[in-house]
């Protein structure tokens, strides 16, 4: 595994509504000691030039590990897709979460399986790959059998790997990164908070209840890491938050 550690934009959306903003958050992500990142959640008018966000990336020593797009993306028109990443010189093209509609039944989530194989075989043309990216719903069943035995048994596709979705679904992720390591492209570490009042969230990596120690020692095969928060709790401030998982990462394993 690539030791650097890298931040998912998606948990600094919030601060990126602007070029200037996005500069800036980058910025700050590099001060913390991000290595690279993952483009998710930015609005079109901040990241609909790949070149552009490239240069802001490079400009403060990033590089983009992958991406989430949405499914009909890639769906209606992969050449472009194909084209977008190769500029941002992003190796994993990935989605961020399946519409119900492409996974309502057996019979539809396999289709869309099939469509997801084709958009893999096309990337892997132009030396890239897709990445699925799971929730918890991939434990849900269709006809009796897991959205996920499908995906792993039909797809030829990688995973974005989500640790605390698997947590959530009552699956060790430590576990499932050591039986199925070479289907990862990447892992989003994440971790999961029980509150007083019976509820589960997310939470800074090593505030809550996830074994890292056999987490991070699983993670061999999975080609990166990175450290995605949504729900903050700390000042609403998703930088401190992420701060805080790097450092805790950083100074307890062998990460950059």
């Amino acid at each position: 595994m690539d030791k650097r550690l890298g931040a998912q934009l998606y948990s600094v959306r919030d601060l990126c509504k602007t070029k200037e903003e996005f500069e800036g958050t980058m910025k700050k992500l590099a001060e913390i000691g991000f290595k690279t990142v993952q483009l998710s959640g930015i609005p079109t008018e901040v990241s609909g030039d790949p070149l552009y966000v490239r240069s802001v990336f490079e400009s403060n020593g990033l590089e983009c590990v992958a991406t989430h797009r949405a499914f009909t993306d890639y769906d209606n028109d992969i050449d472009a897709m194909v084209d977008y990443h190769k500029k941002l010189n992003c190796k994993v093209a990935g989605i961020g979460a399946l519409p119900i509609e492409f996974r309502g039944d057996l019979a539809t989530l396999r289709e869309t399986v099939k469509k997801c194989n084709e958009f893999n075989k096309r990337l892997m043309a132009e030396g890239m790959k897709f990445g699925w990216h799971n929730h918890a719903f991939e434990y849900s069943k269709l006809e009796g059998k897991f959205i996920m035995d499908v995906c792993l048994e039909e797809g030829e596709f990688s995973f974005i790997l989500d640790t605390y979705w698997l947590a959530c679904a009552g699956i060790d992720p430590a576990k499932f990164i050591r039986d199925r390591g070479e289907r990862i492209s990447v892992i989003h570490y994440k971790d999961l908070m029980v509150t007083d009042k019976n509820e589960v969230r997310y939470t800074e990596v090593g505030s809550g209840t996830l074994n890292w120690d056999d987490i991070v020692a699983s993670s061999v095969k999975p080609d990166c890491a990175v450290i995605e928060l949504d729900r903050y709790h700390i000042n609403d401030d998703p930088i401190q938050s992420l701060s805080m998982s790097y450092k805790f990462l950083t100074e307890r394993y062998d990460f950059t």
